[in-house]
């Protein structure tokens, strides 16, 4: 069900998500990454099998079929301070975070590197890019990197990216 608060298909994106990493993936057989963008950066990571976890309180779990209800998988955050304690402490061990609709993306998820164990915070928009134009398109990727999350909203949040680790993977 579609609503204001709790949008049906980013649910669904979540389940669709969890059912693709229910074994350990290559990033690159998941998500189309821009030739564009590899040929520039160091992508090498993306041919390494990743698994979905849930971080909490700094402690990784890995998710399994035995993990838990699907209704239970979403956190809905109401405000940009609600995304941020998600992102830091993540309390009630929500896999994926449903951040507001002024935040920019529409699904947050941590996934895991089987061979380094660094972790990815996953940034999803959800469009289809092929019918979007460029400018449009540029903006779109803009929203899903940190420092314009909610700029693109021209809303004032104070944000720190200082995570409880400094083993992430930068895309």
């Amino acid at each position: 069900m579609h609503s204001t608060r709790r949008n049906g298909f980013e649910a669904y994106l979540a389940y669709y998500i969890r059912e693709i990493f229910e074994t350990p993936q290559k990033l690159d057989a998941v998500f189309t990454f821009r030739s564009d963008f590899a040929s520039r950066t160091d992508l090498s990571w993306q041919h390494n099998a990743f698994e979905l976890v849930t971080v909490s309180n700094a402690k990784v779990s890995p998710i399994t079929k035995s993990s838990g209800p699907s209704s239970r998988i979403g956190f809905i955050a109401v405000s940009g301070q609600e995304v941020l304690e998600w992102i830091k402490t993540n309390d009630e061990k929500y896999v994926f975070c449903f951040p507001p609709e002024s935040f920019g993306p529409d699904l947050l998820f941590y996934l895991r590197c089987q061979r380094s164990q660094k972790l990815l915070l996953a940034v999803v928009q959800c469009r289809k890019y092929e019918q979007v134009e460029q400018d449009c398109l540029i903006h779109g990727l803009r929203t899903v990197s940190p420092p314009w999350f909610w700029r693109s909203k021209n809303l004032e949040v104070c944000h720190s990216w200082h995570f409880k680790t400094n083993s992430f993977l930068h895309q």
